[in-house]
């Protein structure tokens, strides 16, 4: 028993409702609460990539998040289709709110395999850095992006062949992250 994909999106039937609760470890009623707010901001069921950078990028108006919201417009459409409806949009905040570190680690993975491939080239992992080095609003010479991606290379890529593997960023950033996060935390706000 699967979501229902049709056109008719706007609709979620009970079934949809059980099955994203299970997916989401949301109750029922958040999920309702979650489609009827979804549908207050998007009434026609889907958003589309100028209404997602739009809303994101009206989050964050201190930031320059045009390529970091278009790469995470890419991870939220699943489908490739396009758009993002409510199970996409759903899920893809139940991982990214989720506390598990690893999770939301294969989320950002997702976010910047561009080619959905599987893995991350040179070139993705230099996007990946540009897009956090344009959000952060911090500078780097127009070759650190390159070099950095080259360091990252030499330090995660485990099997030695030009690419990063879902696993191999997870395990590899897996132990750092949640330090990482704190740090950065305190850096930015001056407490935990």
């Amino acid at each position: 028993m699967g979501i229902n994909r049709s056109k008719n999106i706007i609709q979620i039937t009970k079934d949809d409702v059980v099955t994203l609760s299970q997916k989401a470890n949301l109750t029922e009623e958040e999920i309702l609460d979650m489609h009827e707010n979804f549908l207050k901001n998007f009434p026609r069921g889907t958003i589309d990539k100028k209404q997602f950078l739009d809303y994101f990028s009206g989050q964050r108006p201190d930031r320059n998040a045009d390529v970091f919201c278009t790469q995470l417009f890419n991870a939220f459409d699943m489908d490739k289709n396009g758009y993002v409806d409510f199970h996409e949009f759903l899920l893809t905040i139940t991982l990214t709110s989720n506390k598990d570190a690893k999770q939301k680690l294969r989320v950002a993975f997702r976010m910047y395999d561009v080619d959905n491939d599987g893995k991350l080239s040179h070139k993705e992992i230099e996007k990946l850095l540009v897009g956090i080095q344009n959000f952060y609003g911090t500078k780097l010479n127009k070759e650190e992006p390159s070099e950095l991606a080259t360091d990252l290379l030499k330090t995660y890529d485990k099997d030695n062949n030009s690419f990063i593997t879902e696993e191999e960023f997870v395990d590899g950033l897996g132990s750092l992250t949640v330090r990482a996060i704190e740090m950065f935390s305190v850096l930015r706000t001056g407490s935990i």
